[in-house]
C-alpha cells in the first residue's frame, strides 16, 4: 500500500536535507512495527513550528539498563532504516533510571502527524490502530501489534504466566483483541484502574504459543523472560540480560539489587568492548550514568577481574581484561538465543559498526560458556 506522499520535500527543514533525511512512501514491516512502538512509548511535541526558535522532536522513553540494548539494536535500526538518519539517545530524567531515544525533525514529525495521522502532544487515552496499518491488511497489522507489544506489552511469569499487553486507549484494546480472535488466540480484557487503563492478557499455554507465532516478542527483555520461564517453569519479576551461575536458583529480594548493579555492569563491560575509556567518557557512552556511578561500575567490575584501570597524563583510563572479554563474549552468545525468537532484533554492535564503517571482530561470535538469562530488582 502506497502512503501518496511524493517526495515529501515540503516537510523537510534545510537540516533535514543536509542530513539526506528521507521518509517512507510505502507500507512495510518497518513502518507498522515503529509505529506501534511509537503509539506505546513515543511523544511527539512540536515546539513554535514555523518560527525560530523551534523544535519538531519524536522521541522514545525506555529504561536503564534493562531497555539500553534494546533501544540500541531495536529501536536505532528501525528509525535508521526508515528515516536515513541517525537517532540520539539521551538521560530523561536526573533521578530516575529513563533515557529516551529522540530525532529532531520536521520532516519526520510531521510526516508522522499529517500522513500518518498520529496526533501530537498528551494522547495516550485518544491513540488508536492507525487506518494504513488497519487498511493494509493482516500482516501489517500483525506487525503493528508487534511494536506496539515491545512498548507496552511484557510476558508476566509467577503462577500465572500470560502475556499482557496495557493501554489507556480502550478504542486500541478493542482492536488487539479482534487480532486476537482472528488467530483463534483465547484472551480476557482487564481494567487496571477505576478510570483509565485496559488490559489484554493471554494466559493458557497454547495461546501464547499461537498469539506469538503471528505476533512475537519484539523487546530483549521480555524475550529473556520468556526463555527463562520456558526453560525453568518459572521466572521473577524484572529481568536483564545476565549469566546465571548456578543455573536452577532465582535471586530472593536481598540479591535483586545486586543483581540490578550487575546489569549495570554489563553495560559498562559492553562499552568497554574492544576500548580504553575514562569514566566520562564511559558515563556519555552509557547515557545513563554519571561519571561517579560509572567510576563505581568500574570499581566493582576490577573487584571481580573483569576490568583494569591504569593511569596515563593525568586520567584514569578503563580496560577489559581477558576475563571480561570473555563474559562478553557470553553476551554475545546470549544475544543470538533472543535472535532466533525474533530476526528483527539486530546483531550486537551490527548498527554501531556500520555507522562507522568498522569490522565486527571474529571471535566476536564466540561464547565460552553457555549463557542464559537471569532476573534482578
Amino acid at each position: 500500500m502506497y502512503l501518496g506522499l511524493g517526495s515529501g520535500a515540503e516537510f523537510f527543514s534545510n537540516m533535514d536535507k543536509h542530513r539526506n533525511v528521507r521518509l517512507p512512501t510505502y507500507v512495510s514491516d518497518a513502518l507498522c512495527i515503529e509505529t506501534g512502538i511509537d503509539l506505546g512509548d513515543g511523544t511527539r511535541v512540536l515546539y513554535r513550528p514555523g518560527r525560530r526558535p523551534s523544535s519538531y522532536i519524536y522521541s522514545i522513553s525506555q529504561r536503564f539498563p534493562d531497555e539500553w540494548f534494546g533501544s540500541r539494536f531495536v529501536i536505532f535500526p528501525l528509525l535508521s532504516e526508515l528515516y536515513g538518519i541517525r537517532p540520539k539517545q539521551r538521560k530523561s530524567s536526573k533521578h530516575r533510571n529513563g533515557i529516551c531515544v529522540y530525532v529532531n525533525s520536521p520532516g519526520v514529525l510531521l510526516f508522522k502527524h499529517r500522513i500518518l495521522g498520529l496526533p501530537v502532544g498528551e494522547c495516550s487515552r485518544l491513540i488508536r490502530a492507525p487506518c494504513f496499518a488497519v487498511e493494509s491488511g493482516e500482516d501489517a497489522m500483525c506487525r503493528f501489534v508487534e511494536g506496539y507489544q515491545y512498548a507496552d506489552g511484557s510476558f508476566v511469569a509467577g503462577r500465572s504466566p500470560c502475556i499482557r499487553i496495557t493501554s489507556s486507549s480502550i478504542s486500541m484494546i478493542r482492536k488487539f483483541s479482534e487480532v486476537a480472535d482472528g488467530f483463534n488466540v483465547s484472551h480476557s480484557l482487564t481494567r487496571d484502574h477505576r478510570d483509565v487503563g485496559f488490559s489484554l492478557r493471554i494466559s493458557a499455554e497454547k495461546s501464547m504459543t499461537r498469539w506469538l507465532k503471528q505476533v512475537p516478542l519484539l523487546n530483549p527483555v521480555q524475550v529473556s523472560k520468556f526463555l527463562v520461564w520456558k526453560r525453568f517453569s518459572e521466572c521473577p519479576p524484572g529481568i536483564v540480560l545476565f549469566p546465571i551461575r548456578q543455573s536452577s536458583r532465582f535471586p530472593n529480594e536481598e540479591q535483586r539489587a545486586r543483581l540490578f548493579m550487575d546489569s549495570v555492569d554489563l553495560v559498562t563491560q559492553f562499552v568497554l568492548d574492544g576500548r580504553v575509556l575514562t569514566p566520562s567518557e564511559i558515563a556519555e557512552a552509557t547515557i545513563a550514568r554519571t561519571a561517579s556511578r560509572a567510576a563505581n561500575s568500574v570499581r566493582r567490575l576490577v573487584r571481580r577481574g573483569f576490568v583494569r584501570v591504569f593511569s596515563r597524563d593525568g586520567k584514569n583510563f578503563a580496560r577489559l581484561t581477558r576475563a571480561g572479554q570473555e563474559s562478553v563474549f557470553d553476551l554475545w552468545e546470549a544475544w543470538r538465543l533472543l535472535r532466533s525468537q525474533n530476526f528483527r532484533i539486530s546483531p550486537l554492535k551490527s548498527y554501531e559498526l556500520a555507522a562507522h564503517g568498522e569490522k565486527v571482530p571474529r571471535n566476536a561470535e564466540v561464547g565460552q560458556q553457555t549463557l542464559t538469562l537471569a532476573s534482578s530488582a
